[in-house]
């Protein structure tokens, strides 16, 4: 059984409608990781999907993945989450250290929510780290 049919039955798939950026950026990941089977089979994703390797430089580095749990005021950002959770958190941090009221605040958090979709373990911490402020 190979890789691929063992993490597709473990109900992994998807790779088939991924973007150039996505793939590209696992296809990194795992370069550093070390293992040349997964990145054969990243090169095969993007070369079956019709698409080229992406320069690094091309891929927005907010959209990489924390490479381990980072520890942010009193909540942590998990390891895996996109490195734009972990700004935002800290934009909201610096907001309530420079003393915003909490009602800017809370605007601003569904501001950016509306922008950035799957920041929700953020606004959570910074919503709860707002209520223990008031």
């Amino acid at each position: 059984m190979t890789k691929l049919d063992k993490k597709r039955d473990e109900g992994r798939s998807g790779w088939q409608t991924a973007s150039a950026e996505t793939l590209t950026q696992m296809l990194i990941e795992h370069v550093q990781k070390g293992d040349p089977v997964d990145v054969a089979n990243f090169c095969m994703m993007i070369h079956q999907n019709g698409f080229s390797i992406l320069s690094p430089e091309s891929i927005d580095p907010l959209s990489w993945k924390l490479p381990c749990d980072i520890k942010v005021g009193h909540g942590t950002i998990a390891k895996g989450c996109r490195l734009s959770t972990l700004v935002l958190r800290m934009k909201i941090l610096y907001s309530i250290a420079v003393d915003k009221n909490g009602a800017e605040v809370v605007k601003e958090i569904g501001r950016l929510r509306a922008e950035n979709e799957g920041l929700e373990i953020a606004l959570a911490a910074a919503t709860k780290t707002i209520g223990e402020i008031k």
